[in-house]
């Protein structure tokens, strides 16, 4: 070939631009877990295969995210895309009454009102965490804790990704198929 003769650098680059000083595991936080793809039919693991769970959790305020919980979800959500590892992204809620209510009217009571250009600066804070959650590189499901019991089966074709899913809610449990794999049951009301 032409280009041949240019010597190229075939060690695998890091893009990712967050650390992990945006999760937490004490509410209000955003959480963010790498689980294993498991293998529907003998529950083994998937070797190299894994899901992103970006969590809010905040159940006692309804799920309502914080100024800090808005950076964990760009975090993880920027974090899932730029792992190659990671095939799907399951962006939920903990508690069994809200997956969120929107922005802390506790936050916005206490500190922004009369700081208008604080409050203009989380708005925009705020508005980079809609491309990030709907980044269109991997599935996001959306999960509602509070929804459930339901039965639903529905497929998902994702024409920018090679992804051919299948998702089940059934009872308190997602499972999610991808290629025969599935991912563990992780969401529970409660």
């Amino acid at each position: 070939m032409a280009l041949d003769w240019i010597p190229r650098d075939n060690t695998l680059k890091d893009h990712q631009i967050f650390t992990d000083d945006h999760f937490g595991t004490e509410p209000p936080c955003t959480m963010f877990e790498k689980k294993p793809l498991v293998n529907p039919n003998t529950g083994e693991k998937i070797e190299g295969l894994y899901t992103a769970w970006v969590t809010l959790n905040n159940p006692t305020q309804l799920g309502s995210y914080t100024t800090e919980m808005v950076k964990g979800v760009i975090a993880g959500m920027h974090k899932a895309s730029m792992d190659r590892t990671i095939v799907a992204t399951i962006f939920t809620g903990t508690g069994d009454r809200g997956f969120c209510t929107g922005g802390n009217t506790k936050e916005y009571a206490e500190y922004y009102t009369k700081r208008p250009k604080e409050y203009a600066d989380y708005i925009d804070l705020f508005a980079g965490h809609i491309p990030a959650a709907s980044r269109r590189d991997k599935l996001s499901l959306q999960c509602r804790p509070f929804q459930l019991p339901l039965k639903l089966e529905q497929n998902f074709l994702i024409t920018e990704a090679p992804l051919h899913l299948k998702a089940y809610l059934v009872s308190f449990d997602l499972q999610v198929h991808y290629r025969g794999f599935s991912v563990p049951a992780l969401i529970r009301a409660g």
